[in-house]
């Protein structure tokens, strides 16, 4: 039974794991010696610390996004992600590779999913070695998608390409074909193997984001733009820093657009070099192209926007730096991607401030370019913070042989009316680079949707003869819609005063479990 409710789970570790060998569940409270974490999530998605499952109530097409910040204590090692469906690997990436001079380095997976009732999803991570660990900052976020999409995975590696084109990715037939085997999802979107081209079959305003596993050239350091498109053309691109001694990599893009009915969308691979570069596409790389909307019925909230130039230097001793604040840029320009509305903008400060309660889907990518700027390499700290306070840390290591690098946090936040959202670094040691970006959309409140534990007003509640609507249809069976558990109807009559079941005029629907277990 397919029903139009919001689905959506977030949830972060705030802890670094235990070091060791084999494959882990970091979200698993035995792989932290002390585990801290935060989650964010409606109701028929359940998570138990005790064993790293998260299970899924209710069926749907799924938004899945997992990533980890790897390490190494010594020598060079790889590290594996994976996601998990009722213990079957249903993505995983090419390992990448570790250096223990400049680590923890980020790696994410994604993909849209088809989950049943019950089903459980797990997320594992594989060090290469026994001094393998993850830094505090990994996450997984899932979001039931209620629109068009399409989901593209590269299941086996492309062929080497070694062309100085700017050309468009996920041509696995045809006369252009780059090789490799892409498994694919779609809904509403025409995604055509010959061109790589994702075409949506009516105009909606889509999230892309895309996440390349690769191989640069053997011989030289050099760098790529990974593009995002509609009709070929650029919306925006972040540079992706290839390293000669630093293969598969990862990277990041993403952000939010319109693309009608009759254009469609690309991720490219371009390059600066004028001499062609060997650049080779390995498992694991995905793109994500996910409606927004309701079925054309947009969210109450949503935004995005892009840096146009790259910011000043920021030094390591400097502080915290807000990303997009204009005073931290010789000259400061934006693109906004979609027209805001119900999030501002504002510059003097870089900061976001919502219009309305709910919970939102923040996605914010960092591209690093440490040259000419700060200390050669540091440890630093990625941040989200609401109303000043940190709310999200996420650990990376700057490594100036790698410039660009992509670090993105894709998480679902519980916001006030009037909360005031920043995106920062800390100890950073390098250049903001141009094409950074930050996106966000309500996911609790999309057009149509509805809640699977409708909040009830008093006047709702009240009848005009002033008495009390406990067990009346309108009442009762709308408080009954719900799949977590099945209550008979009558045992929600609690008596007493509203806020004893959190009805009344409660903004937020669903509840936020922060937990800390110490082991």
């Amino acid at each position: 039974m397919a029903l139009d409710y919001h689905s959506y789970f977030s949830v972060f570790t705030k802890t670094a794991s235990t070091a060791g060998t084999g494959e882990k569940n970091i979200f698993d409270e035995d792989n932290h010696s002390s585990y801290d974490f935060d989650q964010v999530g409606s109701p028929d998605i359940s998570y138990d610390a005790s064993t790293g499952a998260i299970t899924f109530h209710g069926e749907g097409d799924y938004f899945l996004v997992f990533a980890a910040n790897c390490g190494v204590g010594a020598d060079d090692k790889t590290a594996t992600l994976r996601i998990k469906q009722n213990g079957t690997n249903i993505i995983e990436n090419e390992p990448i590779l570790l250096e223990d001079d400049f680590e923890p380095e980020q790696c994410v997976v994604h993909m849209i999913a088809t989950i049943e009732a019950g089903d459980i999803i797990t997320c594992t991570h594989q060090g290469s070695d026994a001094t393998s660990f993850t830094a505090l900052g990994c996450y997984f976020t899932a979001l039931k998608t209620k629109g068009h999409y399409s989901s593209a995975v590269y299941t086996t590696k492309a062929d080497v390409q070694d062309t100085l084109d700017n050309y468009s990715l996920y041509r696995t037939s045809g006369d252009g074909n780059e090789g490799g085997v892409v498994a694919s999802k779609v809904n509403g979107v025409v995604y055509n193997t010959a061109n790589g081209r994702f075409s949506p079959s009516a105009t909606r305003k889509f999230l892309y984001f895309s996440t390349w596993i690769f191989e640069g050239d053997e011989n030289t350091i050099f760098d790529l733009q990974h593009k995002l498109t509609v009709d070929g053309s650029a919306l925006d691109d972040l540079t992706a820093g290839c390293s000669v001694a630093r293969s598969p990599l990862c990277h990041t893009y993403s952000l939010i657009a319109e693309v009608a009915d009759d254009e469609y969308a690309t991720v490219n691979r371009d390059q600066s070099s004028v001499v062609a570069r060997e650049f080779e596409l390995e498992e694991g790389t995905s793109f994500s192209f996910i409606d927004i909307s309701n079925n054309g019925a947009d969210p109450k909230a949503f935004f995005c926007l892009s840096e146009t130039n790259d910011s000043d230097a920021l030094s390591t001793s400097s502080g915290d730096k807000s990303i997009f604040d204009e005073d931290n840029y010789g000259t400061h320009a934006t693109t906004q991607h979609v027209t805001a509305t119900g999030i501002t903008y504002t510059a003097g400060d870089g900061t976001l401030t919502v219009a309305h309660a709910g919970d939102y889907l923040v996605t914010c990518v960092l591209g690093s370019n440490r040259t000419g700027s700060g200390t050669a390499n540091s440890l630093n700290d990625f941040k989200i913070t609401v109303n000043g306070s940190t709310y999200f840390i996420h650990e990376a290591w700057k490594d100036s042989t790698q410039d660009v690098q992509s670090n993105v946090i894709c998480l679902i936040l519980r916001l006030k009316v009037g909360d005031v959202v920043g995106f920062v670094v800390n100890n950073y040691g390098a250049k903001v680079d141009d094409g950074t970006s930050v996106s966000m959309f309500m996911v609790n409140d999309v057009g149509g949707s509805k809640d699977l534990f409708p909040q009830k007003l008093s006047d709702e509640l009240v009848g005009d003869d002033y008495v009390i609507k406990n067990y009346s249809p309108e009442t009762t069976g709308r408080q009954h819609d719900h799949l977590a558990t099945a209550v008979p109807q009558f045992s929600l009559g609690v008596p007493g005063a509203l806020n004893l079941r959190r009805r009344g005029d409660l903004a937020e629907p669903y509840t936020t479990n922060t937990g800390k277990s110490k082991k």
